[in-house]
């Protein structure tokens, strides 16, 4: 390593939210292996609000997903060589020009051997493979590795300040004090969806035991009008907080929840970090390597089976839907992101709602 005691670090993580969440507790080790260095983060636009109140994090850089010329000579005015190590921790080409323009010394994860770009590792002091079978969290700590940094395993949650009133208008009831639960239906992509029939069976069933709901989405009238959608007669049962509050703000109202449920998107990622006992409902997608990380959990592996059915580890119960294909890894039964996936259609609110009392009747280990 050309700078073994960096004063300045960039990490770069240009890619969806959830990535950005999951690079967390790379920056968490960088920040405690090299005390004395400046932290900043390159992201993509819409993204950064899952590093809010980042005590890691002196300054988030946000880029658009698809910069333009001024863009990009904003960024090099700001960044060109301004750093002792940058650390790009996806393999595309954007990162590592990026990586080039900022620093000298650099440590990145580049395309396994025989894949294109591979070339890539000569540019870097040290490299991590882009290992498809290796869990997130864990691929980015290998380049704390790289660094001779001891690991922290912690995925770290936003965090919003004097947020108690903005929220106290927006809940209604005392969400300190009562027993209440975060549902999140709709994640970006149509293949990773749990049923309309599933959603207003799960609200119908809380309704019934008198838990309030909360539901979460972003701010895409297209989120807001898919909520209405799934929940149907249902909707009038739940708060709709779709669009109104930030990430930060909502890891706030998980940490107080009784129970998170939701599919493979981002905010079922900020719940198991968080605290919340959390139950995710997944289909297509590898849990071994896109599972949501536990809180506590401080292995270097996977806290999933690829196919395990129902697996319960700290805070998590990760319940993936049936067929002998589960997990396919592809954008559901028609390879596309708007396509349908068997595995989520036939898995049952009945086994949901069985999963789910067991939580209510005796809260999971691992609450904050």
């Amino acid at each position: 390593m050309k700078h073994r005691d960096p004063r300045s670090i960039l990490v770069i993580v240009t890619r969806q939210i959830g990535d950005v969440l999951l690079t967390t507790p790379l920056l968490r080790s960088l920040q405690q292996g090299f005390p004395q260095a400046a932290i900043d983060v390159v992201v993509n636009r819409g993204t950064e609000g899952v590093l809010a109140g980042n005590a890691d994090v002196r300054r988030v850089f946000v880029l658009p997903e698809r910069p333009s010329w001024r863009d990009y000579t904003r960024w090099l005015r700001d960044a060109a060589r301004r750093y002792d190590l940058a650390v790009p921790v996806i393999p595309g080409d954007r990162p590592f020009a990026y990586a080039l323009v900022a620093a000298r010394s650099r440590v990145g994860v580049v395309p396994v051997a025989g894949q294109t770009g591979h070339w890539k590792r000569w540019f870097y002091d040290c490299v991590v493979a882009n290992d498809m079978q290796t869990p997130m969290v864990i691929q980015y700590l290998r380049l704390a590795d790289c660094l001779g940094v001891e690991r922290c395993y912690d995925v770290v949650p936003p965090v919003a300040l004097g947020v108690a009133a903005y929220l106290a208008g927006l809940v209604p009831f005392e969400w300190k004090k009562t027993r209440f639960a975060v549902l999140h239906l709709a994640p970006l992509r149509r293949y990773k969806r749990w049923t309309h029939e599933g959603w207003r069976r799960v609200v119908g069933h809380l309704v019934g035991r008198g838990v309030p709901i909360l539901v979460s989405g972003g701010p895409a009238p297209a989120e807001k009008d898919y909520v209405r959608e799934a929940l149907g007669e249902r909707y009038g049962a739940v708060t709709d907080l779709t669009g109104r509050v930030s990430f930060s703000a909502l890891a706030t109202l998980l940490r107080h929840a009784t129970v998170y449920v939701g599919p493979d998107t981002v905010v079922t990622h900020l719940a198991a970090a968080t605290g919340v006992p959390t139950l995710a409902l997944y289909g297509p997608t590898d849990p071994a390597r896109w599972g949501p990380w536990p809180t506590g959990f401080m292995e270097n592996r996977s806290p999933y089976a690829k196919v395990g059915g129902l697996q319960r580890v700290g805070n998590v119960i990760l319940f993936q839907g049936p067929g002998r294909c589960v997990p396919c890894q592809e954008e559901g039964c028609e390879r596309h992101r708007e396509s349908f996936s068997r595995c989520l259609d036939e898995l049952s609110s009945e086994s949901v709602i069985a999963v789910l009392d067991e939580i209510l009747s005796c809260q999971l280990p691992g609450r904050v």
